[in-house]
């Protein structure tokens, strides 16, 4: 078995074992909860994987793609938040979201940036070979 079969095994448990104790835990009793912010956050989550989308646009350099999908994400997060009730107002999720994404989305940058300068200079030495 390679990694890339054994990855997507590895996903597909996950997702049904995911499903299934969400289902799990909107039944049981006193766990409603739990349940609303698992879902909330998985159902971010799959807006966060489907907007990872604009990485592959050709027309955005790296760092317009990282921006706009910043914004995608965080409003994504911003609107959980809320709708969780995790501050009084939009206002305040907004703020307390914001350093967090700041700190992820400039490490995300820059580890894209060092793997890409790693590529290219591996491409470099087999070109002058």
């Amino acid at each position: 078995m390679n990694w890339k079969n054994l990855w997507s095994r590895i996903r597909t448990g996950l997702l049904i074992g995911m499903l299934v104790q969400l289902f799990l835990l909107w039944t049981m009793l006193g766990t409603y909860g739990s349940a609303l912010e698992i879902t909330v956050w998985m159902a971010a989550s799959a807006i966060y994987g489907v907007s990872s989308g604009i990485f592959d646009w050709e027309r955005l350099s790296l760092l317009g793609a990282t921006v706009l999908h910043f914004f995608l994400s965080y409003l994504v997060a911003v609107g959980a938040c809320w709708f969780l009730g995790y501050g009084k107002t939009l206002a305040e999720c907004a703020l307390h979201c914001l350093p967090l994404f700041l700190i992820l989305y400039i490490l995300i940058y820059l580890g894209i940036v060092l793997v890409i300068r790693v590529e290219m200079k591996k491409i470099n030495k087999k070109l002058q070979k």
